[in-house]
């Protein structure tokens, strides 16, 4: 506990931590989705594959631009 934080203060912010909001929860749901895909990624890229990552909403509104990306990676010797 911090020297300037009370006991009081130090049990509602527990206490907060545990009934997160449902904005706090997507915030931190999202934080942990990233680690999680970083991860996934270097272990990937460890056995020599190439990771694509989109927006949904470039998938669903951009998606000849993601066709192209998908295609000149594909097409890319380096």
């Amino acid at each position: 506990m911090h020297k300037r934080t009370t006991p009081k203060i130090f049990g509602r912010a527990k206490e907060l931590h545990r009934n997160l909001s449902p904005a706090e929860a997507k915030l931190w749901q999202h934080l942990e989705q990233q680690e999680s895909d970083e991860e996934r990624t270097n272990y990937l890229e460890e056995r020599g594959h190439r990771v694509l990552r989109f927006w949904n909403n470039d998938v669903m509104n951009h998606k000849e631009s993601v066709l192209q990306v998908i295609w000149n990676s594909l097409n890319d010797k380096g």
